[in-house]
């Protein structure tokens, strides 16, 4: 999502157009849980930048790992409570159109 505005991480000000992303990485639950990324057309970096990430990444270890987990238990389940249907799909699957 990009932001219009000034984004401050840690003392870290992302000015101009920035945004951030969060990625899961689902084949790696060991190695890696997720890729965060925040990218800016101006940064002033601080000393507690690394800190605030550390912590973040500590912070969302754990939810990111459950995420990947329910999709291995119940993709299914997953899959229908995350994406939200086009209700033009759900009205051809009524009709029989759909499979």
């Amino acid at each position: 999502a990009g932001l219009d505005r000034a984004v401050d991480l840690a003392g870290s000000v992302y000015e101009g157009a920035a945004s951030v992303m969060m990625a899961p990485v689902k084949d790696f639950i060991e190695e890696v849980c997720a890729i965060v990324v925040v990218t800016s057309t101006a940064v002033q970096y601080t000393p507690s930048h690394l800190k605030i990430l550390q912590y973040m990444t500590l912070n969302m270890k754990g939810e990111v790992a459950k995420t990947l987990q329910a999709w291995t238990d119940d993709e299914a389940q997953v899959y229908h409570s995350t994406f939200t249907v086009d209700p033009r799909v759900l009205e051809e699957e009524r009709e029989g159109g759909g499979e």
